[in-house]
């Protein structure tokens, strides 16, 4: 039996279970990355940093920077798909952000130290805005504060806040603008 182009029937739907096979073994292999994640993240590796300051060339910092790369592994090879849906709060909140509730995070970054990040109830973060957790003051010392983002506060295309900052309910973070302190 020939379809429409002169080809076989089951050639068709040859070709369209290989493309269902890639499509789905795309997606399993992301939500195995996810989970592979989640596992480096909090288990192999020493717990998030809790301390307010830590030595910049100390095993703390060392281990932090594999933390990140870890997740920007894996979020470039699968979360990007995921950006502006509810999937990648979800995802930062299993890496310990506190994320409430229609939060929409357009950004094709990675938030750095997602166990220091606060986000209120329907809040946006825009495309390639900055959430800084960490700050270098130049004594050797890097100090880990947290930030937190109000409830329908919107962080602009490019927008900084800053380390130990807290935006205001209802509060904007112009594009291309800094937030430095509360």
């Amino acid at each position: 039996m020939l379809d429409a182009f002169g080809l076989p029937a089951a050639t068709m739907y040859g070709v369209f279970g290989v493309v269902w096979t890639f499509a789905l073994g795309f997606m399993i292999q992301g939500f195995i990355l996810t989970f592979l994640t989640n596992l480096v993240y909090y288990i192999l590796l020493a717990p998030p940093v809790r301390s307010n300051a830590y030595r910049v060339r100390g095993y703390k910092a060392h281990l932090r920077q594999i933390r990140i790369s870890v997740m920007r592994w894996a979020y470039d090879r699968f979360m990007r798909l995921f950006v502006g849906t509810d999937f990648l709060p979800t995802w930062y909140w299993t890496l310990g952000a506190r994320v409430g509730k229609n939060v929409v995070i357009a950004n094709t970054d990675v938030f750095e130290d997602p166990h220091l990040i606060s986000l209120g109830d329907q809040s946006t973060i825009t495309d390639f805005a900055a959430l800084e957790t960490v700050n270098e003051p130049g004594n050797g010392y890097a100090v880990c504060e947290r930030v937190k983002v109000g409830k329908d506060c919107v962080v602009g295309v490019r927008g900084v806040v800053a380390s130990g900052t807290e935006m205001s309910d209802g509060s904007i973070v112009m594009p291309q603008s800094c937030l430095l302190y509360t």
